[in-house]
Formats: C-alpha cells, sequence, structure tokens
C-alpha cells in the first residue's frame, strides 16, 4: 500500500526537475533571441549611422537617400506575413536560423560590389530577411513556457531591439568613422553568421505548442483560440486592424529615428561624428 504513495512522489519530483530544467533552459533561449533582435536593430540603425559617408560616396541627395532607406520595408511586411504562415509547417527553430544566415547573405552585396545598386539590393534583401523576425522570435519563446510565464520573457526578447541600437551607436559610429562603411557592414554580416552558427548547435524549440486539449482552453476562448480559423477573420478582426494602425505610427517613428536622427545631428546641430553614436543610442 505505500508503494503507491512512494511512487506518486517520485514522479511528482521528477515533473518538477523536468519542468525546472525546461523553464531554466527557455532562459538561455531567450537570451540567445534577445541577442538577435541586437543584430536585427543594428542591420537596421547602420544606414542611418553610414548616412553621411553614403551621400557623400554616391553623391545622393536627401531625397535620393529617403528612397535608398525606404527599400529596406519594400518586402518586409509582406516576408512578415511569409514567415507567420510557414512558422504553421516549419518549427521557428529552424525559421530563426535560416533568418540570419540571410541576413549575412544581404550583406555580401556590399561587401564584394559597393555599388549604389548593390546597395539598394542589400537593404531590399535584407528587408525581406528581416521582416519575419519580430513574430517568429515571440512564437519561438512563447514555446519555452506555458501561458502563466510568457509574458515576461517575451517582454524580454523585445529589449533586445532598444538594446541593439543602444549598443550599435556607439560601436558602429566608431567602426564607420575608422574603418569606413563598407568594412562596417561586413562586420555585421560576420556577427549575423557567427550567432546562425553558434544556434545550429544550441538552439532548441519548445514543449509548448499549444494547449494539450480543449479542455484546458478557458470556455469564453473557445472559439478564439481555435487553430481552424481562417486568416481573413484574423486580418479584419478589430484587435488585428487596431495593431496594423499603431504599428504604421511606431514604425515610422522608428525609421524617422534610425534613418535622419544620426544626419540631424551631425549635418543640423553640428554634433561630432563620435557624438553622434552616443547621442542615437541615449533615448534607447
Amino acid at each position: 500500500m505505500n508503494a503507491i504513495p512512494s511512487q506518486m512522489s517520485r514522479d511528482s519530483n521528477r515533473s518538477k526537475l523536468e519542468d525546472a530544467a525546461i523553464f531554466r533552459r527557455g532562459w538561455i533561449m531567450t537570451i540567445l533571441v534577445t541577442i538577435l533582435f541586437m543584430i536585427n536593430f543594428a542591420d537596421k540603425a547602420v544606414l542611418g549611422l553610414a548616412a553621411t559617408p553614403i551621400m557623400r560616396d554616391f553623391h545622393l541627395s536627401p531625397t535620393q537617400f529617403g528612397e535608398l532607406s525606404g527599400v529596406f520595408f519594400l518586402l518586409f511586411g509582406i516576408s512578415g506575413i511569409i514567415g507567420g504562415i510557414v512558422s504553421t509547417r516549419v518549427s521557428t527553430n529552424k525559421i530563426l536560423l535560416v533568418l540570419a544566415v540571410l541576413w549575412g547573405i544581404a550583406m555580401l552585396p556590399v561587401i564584394m560590389a559597393p555599388t549604389l545598386a548593390m546597395l539598394y539590393a542589400n537593404r531590399i534583401a535584407l528587408g525581406a530577411a528581416e521582416g519575419p523576425t519580430s513574430p517568429i522570435i515571440t512564437h519561438f519563446v512563447q514555446k519555452w513556457f506555458d501561458e502563466a510565464q510568457r509574458t515576461l520573457p517575451t517582454s524580454v526578447s523585445y529589449i533586445g531591439g532598444g538594446l541593439g541600437l543602444f549598443v550599435a551607436g556607439p560601436l558602429l559610429t566608431w567602426s564607420i568613422f575608422h574603418w569606413g562603411w563598407r568594412v562596417t557592414f561586413g562586420l555585421l554580416a560576420i556577427v549575423a553568421v557567427l550567432w546562425a552558427i553558434m544556434w545550429f548547435f544550441v538552439g532548441q524549440e519548445g514543449p509548448y505548442t499549444t494547449y494539450a486539449s480543449m479542455e484546458e482552453k478557458p470556455s469564453e476562448w473557445q472559439g478564439a483560440l481555435d487553430p481552424h480559423v481562417s486568416y481573413w477573420l484574423l486580418f479584419i478582426s478589430r484587435t488585428w486592424l487596431g495593431i496594423f494602425i499603431a504599428g504604421i505610427g511606431a514604425y515610422w517613428a522608428l525609421v524617422a529615428g534610425i534613418v535622419w536622427m544620426p544626419r540631424v545631428l551631425e549635418q543640423a546641430l553640428g554634433y561630432s561624428h563620435g557624438s553622434v553614436g552616443l547621442l542615437v543610442a541615449v533615448p534607447q
């Protein structure tokens, strides 16, 4: 009679140890994708930080530089949607690996043939490769934590965006000033590839994918969490439309900050090249 409670106790302890191990592993994965987010935003910021030498080298007017900056988002949104659809069929762990590799490849045109056409190709390809990053990272992180624990690690992963700009501001500005913007693009490619190599060996998919059964879902969420809800219904929902509209304003401010702020600080306000990197980092 005593064997049964003893066995149950051992199973319970084993379950707790397994849950603790998953929780710790989940935080390691969260930190690693936070670093990926930092690389993501450094890639976005480098063009604005290098605005002055790029405009000088290619004799670009502010309007032409604005066009060059804008093409980054030509395929950004479309690839984000495609990435979301793909993530329902391919593990997010593998998608993040591919994205990081693509970021490195996207830098090759500028490194191999630093012409204006290649710079355009770089920004278009990089935008397409970075479009799915945010939703895929969110999806990946939430697979490592149960429903009650997901908010904090998801928020931490998004810190990588601001932290990336905070770190990239001074470092990329120093690199551009001392080694040139072409070398700096190459360094970002190397960082992305190194992260991908590391991820190939340590990246893992989390154990939490969805509710184990319909019975575990809160009754009022049954319809909302039905995996068979069509994309059309999602895209016309008030929640999605609200996020879409808010995203327009958020990215407007983001682009203005990372593309034009360094140029304004240096050319209009007279700050030195070294000070610009620090000032760009401060708001983050």
